[in-house]
């Protein structure tokens, strides 16, 4: 390892950050500062030297990994680059590649391997333009199974705005799209403003009935756009949840899987007066806002919400047709 290059290691009382962390001392050209908690970094973040990177544990046991990364990212260009250890077997589950600035090693390999790892993770160059793409806040929030939302804007100003509860995914929204769509879109982003908010409540509505990793994986992308109306593609190893993925054919908002229960249907309940004319106001709000007529579209978000008080995409997009606005 070059001379000069600083790791920081949290949490170290973790046994295999800790364990990498005894090895990585005896390599020469490296020094490595440790941290008990990940409030501990953030707290001394602004007093300390720019380093290398960070080497971290992601798993439900340890949380904070989110805060850290975006606490880092919000005053740090280009982004810190992250190894993260996690369980084997999560691993060898992983529907999602995660780029450089977010590296993920089994906590399980052999000391020599996760060795490699860290000198790959701080060889990069710093003048080197690293983003962390927008997988790389939403899959560790799926693996720590936190309860967050999560407001993305990529460095070519795409929004998103995605649930995550308990570690499932449960709506997600970028412009006119939502679910898996809007998910696709905003995964391999590279992102320059980051959001994160704990969720204290259930959200009012759900699009998506799947595992976080499902939602992710490329088999639940190829179930939302397959042949025919009820089209499923085959099981693989990462159908992890039991729902049927039904392709959207009504209103954006009606973007909802249909309930399996022991194989039977359940049919899904008339909608309101008030539902009905929610849909009509979000559509017009979106449809205005891709004719770039901001004003009306703020318009119609603003009476939707009216109606649903706390919908998250009326919300996102009222949010995002503002700014448009101010500019």
């Amino acid at each position: 390892m070059s001379s000069g290059q600083t790791l920081l290691a949290v949490p170290e009382e973790d046994e295999s950050v800790r364990s990498v962390v005894s090895v990585l001392r005896q390599q020469k050209g490296l020094k490595v500062e440790t941290f008990s908690s990940f409030e501990a970094v953030i707290g001394r973040k602004a007093n300390l030297p720019r380093p290398s990177g960070v080497l971290t544990k992601l798993d439900q046991r340890t949380p904070g990994f989110l805060e850290l990364a975006v606490a880092l990212d919000s005053e740090e260009a280009p982004h810190l680059p992250l190894l993260a250890l996690v369980n084997g077997g999560l691993m060898r589950e992983l529907p999602v590649e995660t780029g450089p600035a977010l590296v993920l090693a089994d906590a399980g390999r052999p000391i020599e391997d996760l060795l490699a790892a860290v000198r790959s993770l701080v060889s990069g160059k710093p003048e080197t333009q690293l983003f962390r793409q927008g997988v790389g806040y939403i899959l560790p929030s799926v693996l720590s199974r936190r309860s967050v939302s999560l407001d993305l804007r990529s460095s070519s100003g795409l929004d998103a705005f995605i649930e995550i509860v308990g570690g499932d995914v449960w709506n997600a929204y970028s412009g006119d799209l939502t679910a898996i769509p809007a998910i696709e879109s905003i995964l391999y982003e590279s992102i320059d403003r980051i959001e994160a908010k704990t969720l204290h409540t259930i959200p009012g509505e759900r699009q998506l009935f799947l595992s976080g990793l499902q939602a992710l994986s490329p088999h639940s992308r190829r179930q939302s756009v397959g042949p025919g109306p009820r089209a499923v593609a085959p099981k693989s190893r990462f159908d992890l949840g039991t729902q049927e993925i039904v392709p959207p054919t009504g209103p954006p908002e009606a973007v909802l899987p249909a309930a399996e229960s022991r194989g039977s249907r359940t049919e899904s309940a008339p909608r309101s007066e008030t539902d009905q004319e929610f849909a009509m106001l979000l559509n017009e709000g979106i449809q205005a806002s891709l004719a770039r007529d901001y004003r009306r579209a703020a318009e119609a978000f603003e009476k939707a919400l009216l109606r649903r008080p706390e919908d998250p995409k009326a919300k996102f997009n009222l949010a995002r047709v503002r700014r448009r606005l101010k500019h």
